[in-house]
């Protein structure tokens, strides 16, 4: 009995990854963050149990609730700077109409308070969405059933909860901003869509793993550029600071700005702008395109494979993505097709177009 007992313990205590994808296990260098099972040992330990976000590998002392929920945020020059975009624990950013981009969060370890301005969403966002089987928080959409990009009907009645502000249901989830011109000025309450109308339990996907100290080698990256559609190399960039380990974005040479609305025990609201950092930025290269006959409204292909570029501690990763199918999740995997390992926070993920090259700057050079 006492071998039995030994043997399980000890199977207990080996570390798992957060991710899900090809039955590969990490270099042995990398010490890869546990997930919410925690090591057994023989003797019982006076430490306290730890508990990891499987969406940014945040440490914390009792299991995390697996709840996310994906906003559409826009991000048109009238709608910035946007709010809670730092709260967010992962952001995709790719190409609307024109020269736009627009952003899909997800939201788990934090549900702000604030949060918008409120966009509508694209048929590839909703593709994206169904990956992490969240809410669907919008406002409107392409809505005419004969259009390629329509977004509703039978194709999509797998979302479980759809929060569309321009539909009137839920017109007490969402508010307008009279500071600002409509329609960049739609903001919402994900604390409160959460509490009350959040009423099931998603599939848990977990697709990321994390390490507070990924063991990834090589040149230390300056500046990441990313002209997406456009003729412009710096249309949008990412700048690395060493000294806090970050990542931050600028669009057209400006720093990009958000603003945090944070709330204490009394409910008063405090707001703080501030440029917005990464810890983790993904370059996932997918093919982009303009629709015929779609009123020049582009669809960007998430379902495939393709290359990838991974900006991790500084650090700059070649790999790949992959994803068979809508009803599988995105996984990420470096050069050697092992999973990619992340550092504990936050994630960017560019889904840049596969025609135009992204540019990298290195540390003195």
């Amino acid at each position: 009995m006492k071998k039995a007992l030994a043997f399980v313990l000890a199977l207990l205590s080996l570390p798992l990854l957060f991710s899900c994808g090809k039955e590969q296990q990490p270099e042995a260098s990398q010490e890869v963050l546990p997930s919410p099972t925690v090591a057994a040992s023989e003797e019982p330990s006076s430490d306290p149990t730890v508990y990891y976000s499987p969406t940014t590998g945040t440490a914390y002392d009792a299991p995390p609730e697996y709840k996310p929920m994906s906003v559409m945020i826009e991000n048109q020059s009238q709608a910035r700077p946007q709010t809670g975009l730092q709260q967010a624990d992962i952001i995709y950013e790719a190409m609307a109409e024109g020269d736009i981009t627009r952003f899909m969060c997800i939201f788990n370890d934090q549900k702000p308070s604030v949060a918008g301005p409120i966009r509508s969403a694209r048929l590839y966002y909703i593709n994206v969405q169904k990956e992490w089987d969240s809410p669907l928080v919008h406002y409107g959409g392409p809505d005419d059933p004969n259009s390629p990009s329509y977004i509703y009907g039978s194709s999509t009645k797998y979302i479980k909860l759809r929060v569309d502000g321009i539909k009137g249901t839920y017109n007490d989830y969402f508010w307008r901003d009279k500071s600002r011109s409509a329609p960049h000025n739609v903001y919402t309450d994900l604390g409160k869509i959460d509490e009350e109308l959040y009423d099931y339990t998603p599939n848990n996907r977990i697709q990321f793993s994390f390490s507070d100290a990924p063991s990834y080698t090589g040149k230390t990256v300056d500046t990441v550029s990313l002209p997406y559609v456009t003729s412009v190399e710096n249309f949008v960039t990412f700048q690395y600071d060493s000294a806090k380990d970050k990542f931050f974005r600028y669009e057209k040479g400006k720093a990009f700005e958000v603003r945090t609305v944070s709330e204490d025990e009394d409910g008063k609201q405090t707001t703080t702008t501030a440029p917005l950092s990464v810890q983790n930025l993904i370059v996932q290269y997918a093919e982009t395109y303009v629709r015929n006959n779609d009123g020049g409204r582009r669809m960007v292909e998430m379902v495939g494979e393709g290359k990838c570029e991974f900006f991790i501690g500084g650090k700059h990763i070649s790999g790949s993505w992959e994803r068979k199918s809508l009803d599988d999740s995105t996984q990420y995997f470096d050069e050697s097709g092992l999973p990619i390992i992340l550092k504990p926070g936050n994630t960017w993920i560019a889904v840049h177009p596969d025609n135009k090259q992204i540019g990298i700057t290195y540390a003195g050079e």
